[in-house]
């Protein structure tokens, strides 16, 4: 949804900070700590809540890694199950420290690529963000290589999770059968997940949908080079963004869905007016606490996803589309709009005769309970005469064409 909510001043010991220690550098706030060796290898990340080390024993983490490429067929189609046979590491050389906090902490690292290219990363670690993200500023000049950034996972589990449209699909991390090995890759939108019972780790991804997962290695497929039907593919400079994030419990208790959308769709920060004796008298300073929770469009279960928000095709009111995204049954969703007079359940291309009024009470909709994966369309009928500021009269506000 979107709306307005003030943001106060930051407690203490919930500001990022970079800190040089005698071996590296640490990366840290409330919820994580990551540490980079001197020349800029990922050697640790801790999940301070538990107090859980999430790589593995004697490795590194964010690693680069290259393969050979070179499909039998369809070039830009394949990717042959031997080309992992082929792996060669290349390692990072300088790191230093660009933001110290409060808000942001960050550090730039170079990882020479040699023939193939060169690679700039910037780790950032935000406050109160249970993930770190990398940026990586890629220039690849390689042909019929496959590059990949790989993090060895203290977790282990016979199945990593991936994220589809509206759900997601279980595949194995194990090669036991032929058609255990076939699956060495794994399509997926923003997000795979290896966890256990209680404890687990993420990978989001902004721009790149190749994942895999074999034992306890959690991958993700960066940039390929072949040259059929187009000589040049990707031979240009890349942005691409990624993230890791650790958490307790297992995987439907999360919120791994809603850290990937904001990972995808960041939030746009406004700072308010503050009351301020030199500011322009033409600028009134606005009061923070008018502005906590104005928003129009409200759900109360975080089990559920709100996956798209229209204006309606008759031009009436808003449709809004959710699901449930972990496969199991939730109970006792409601929907708020401010302005909302009525509620219909519909189908997905809005037919009058899929319409079924919805149980109401004031402007919540519900309760509504959602079947494992289940995609609900509803069909909002808003009271636009209605004062969304203070109760007294105003001119009939307008749905935005945007």
């Amino acid at each position: 949804s979107s709306g307005i909510n003030a943001e106060w001043p930051l407690r203490p010991g919930n500001k990022a900070g970079a800190f040089v220690l005698e071996d590296g550098i640490c990366l840290c706030n409330n919820v994580i700590k990551v540490i980079f060796s001197l020349e800029g290898r990922l050697k640790s990340l801790i999940h301070k809540p538990t107090g859980r080390e999430c790589l593995e024993a004697g490795s590194f983490g964010n690693r680069f890694v290259i393969f050979d490429d070179i499909p039998l067929f369809w070039d830009a189609w394949d990717v042959m199950e031997y080309h992992v046979e082929t792996r060669q590491e290349y390692h990072p050389k300088t790191i230093q420290v660009v933001e110290s906090g409060p808000l942001r902490a960050s550090v730039k690292i170079t990882v020479p690529l040699v023939e193939h290219g060169d690679l700039t990363l910037i780790a950032t670690v935000v406050t109160e963000t249970p993930y770190v993200s990398f940026k990586a500023d890629v220039s690849w000049r390689a042909a019929h290589k496959f590059l990949k950034v790989e993090f060895p996972l203290s977790v282990s589990s016979t199945d990593a999770q991936y994220e589809i449209q509206s759900g997601l699909v279980s595949r194995p991390t194990h090669a036991n059968t032929s058609w255990d090995s076939a699956k060495f890759e794994v399509s997926g939108h923003k997000w795979a997940y290896l966890g256990e019972p209680d404890f687990g780790v993420g990978l989001l991804s902004k721009s790149k949908y190749g994942y895999s997962a074999q034992h306890n290695r959690l991958t993700l497929s960066l940039l390929r080079s072949t040259k059929a039907p187009d000589g040049n593919a990707d031979m240009d400079d890349h942005v691409i963004e990624y993230a890791i994030y650790p958490n307790a419990g297992p995987l439907y208790a999360s919120k791994i869905v809603q850290h990937a959308i904001n990972f995808n769709h960041p939030l746009l920060l406004h700072t308010s007016l503050r009351q301020d004796r030199t500011a322009p008298r033409s600028k009134p300073a606005l009061n923070p606490s008018r502005l906590i929770n104005k928003t129009s469009l409200r759900v109360s279960s975080e089990d559920v996803v709100v996956q798209a928000i229209k204006k309606a095709e008759d031009r009436k009111g808003l449709v809004v589309r959710l699901y449930e995204p972990y496969g199991k049954t939730v109970f006792n969703v409601s929907v708020f709009h401010d302005l909302l007079k009525q509620a219909f359940s519909i189908n997905a291309v809005e037919r009058d005769s899929s319409k079924t009024e919805l149980p109401m009470k004031g402007n919540v909709v519900g309760p509504l309970q959602f079947k494992p994966f289940e995609i609900k369309t509803i069909y909002l009928e808003l009271n636009l005469a209605d004062d969304m500021t203070n109760g007294s009269s105003c001119k009939k506000a307008k749905l935005n064409d945007e």
